[in-house]
């Protein structure tokens, strides 16, 4: 995670944790570590901002903003799930062709030796 978006989602989380936070203050944070982890297309920090927020609009009583960031937090963490099974079948497919490329050649092997 990029560290002024990290920065600003400790500092939110922190705030949230102690009991520190003026009403809103956290989620105002939050709000904008969001914005930067859009700016830095970082998913991963995306991810945790929006579960920060449903608890922060939670907490709030602000529910339906909490609802629409739970819907992003989804999104978010099926995109990020899709892109490391995508990632993990394509290692497999390469695998898969290496062992077959390396079994051919000892077959041709082989047969020439005969």
């Amino acid at each position: 995670m990029p560290r002024i978006a990290l920065a600003l989602v400790f500092s939110a989380s922190l705030l949230s944790t102690t009991g520190y936070s003026q009403h809103g203050e956290n989620t105002d944070t939050l709000e904008r570590g969001s914005d930067l982890t859009k700016k830095l297309k970082s998913m991963e920090a995306r991810k945790e901002v929006y579960l920060d927020l449903i608890e922060s609009y939670s907490a709030e009583g602000h529910y339906e903003k909490a609802y629409a960031n739970q819907l992003l937090y989804s999104q978010v963490k099926d995109s990020l799930f899709d892109e490391d099974k995508s990632k993990e079948i394509g290692k497999l497919e390469a695998k898969y062709e290496m062992e077959r490329t390396i079994e051919e050649e000892k077959l041709k092997k082989n047969i020439r030796l005969k």
